[in-house]
């Protein structure tokens, strides 16, 4: 702590040098002590997982807009930009950081709770099995309409999603979800494990969100298992996986990151 204390005694020295306020000053440590407050190393140690993930934190636990946000994500970028060339550390974990864009609102996510609850409301055993198939894999609305049961591997314990481009992934099918999709199976004979449309399978979410006092919709509850997974600790890289995200390293992230971490982070849902 000592050590941080004086680091930020020569990054005030920095910033006046650069001809910045008292006020902007200001603005700046106050920002870096809340993001302090929910990194779980020292600033000097924070990788840029950890740093996301405490301005996660900071942002849900204190309600933050996305100006609000925008501000001290620029400070966090400035703060490590003096860092390195004072060379404290050798690369920068907050260079990749994205800021949002000011005034564009993120979506909502459900709590653990309010996920429990949906399961809870709804009627019958297709709908039971829709909000769970989509809450246990992080699944886009496409990906669940277009999943089959041969995609289903109940021996193998893995789902097999269909995304953008045609391009698929697998997912562990988490223990809650197959004794869903089981019980579900006795009554669904089709190719389709949905045999609906788009627009009904928005209808029934929505429905079952109103039953408990919550706005939803499909890509509400991808982001939900999305932020739940963070909330537990799991890496940013398996997150991506497992959301089959399209990036240039998409390749390279699918090699490194084994089917255990994958299980393991599919484990850590309790809903």
């Amino acid at each position: 702590m000592e050590t941080e204390k004086k680091i930020l005694e020569e990054y005030v020295g920095w910033l006046k040098l650069k001809g910045r306020s008292s006020e902007t000053i200001k603005h700046h440590l106050v920002d870096l002590k809340y993001v302090r407050k929910y990194l779980n190393k020292s600033f000097l140690e924070a990788s840029h997982s950890d740093l996301v993930k405490a301005l996660i934190k900071l942002k849900e636990e204190r309600g933050l807009v996305d100006n609000s946000m925008a501000r001290k994500i620029a400070t966090v970028r400035s703060f490590y930009k003096f860092l390195v060339e004072m060379e404290y550390i050798d690369r920068n974990p907050a260079e990749r950081i994205e800021t949002p864009k000011r005034n564009v609102k993120i979506p909502i996510v459900l709590s653990e709770k309010e996920v429990r609850r949906l399961l809870n409301v709804a009627d019958n055993v297709r709908d039971k099995t829709l909000i769970a198939v989509f809450i246990y894999t992080g699944a886009r609305l496409k990906e669940v309409l277009n999943l089959t049961w041969s995609d289903i591997d109940f021996e193998n314990k893995t789902i097999k999603l269909k995304g953008k481009g045609g391009k698929e992934r697998i997912i562990p099918l988490h223990p809650k979800l197959e004794e869903i999709l089981i019980e579900y199976r006795k009554m669904q004979q089709e190719f389709f494990v949905f045999s609906i449309s788009k627009r009904r399978i928005q209808q029934i979410i929505s429905k079952l969100g109103e039953k408990i006092g919550v706005k939803t919709h499909p890509h509400m509850l991808r982001h939900t298992f999305a932020t739940t997974l963070l909330r537990k600790g799991v890496d940013l890289r398996t997150i991506q996986v497992l959301l089959g995200h399209s990036k240039l390293d998409t390749t390279q992230i699918y090699l490194t990151v084994s089917d255990i971490r994958k299980k393991e982070a599919i484990s850590k849902l309790k809903f």
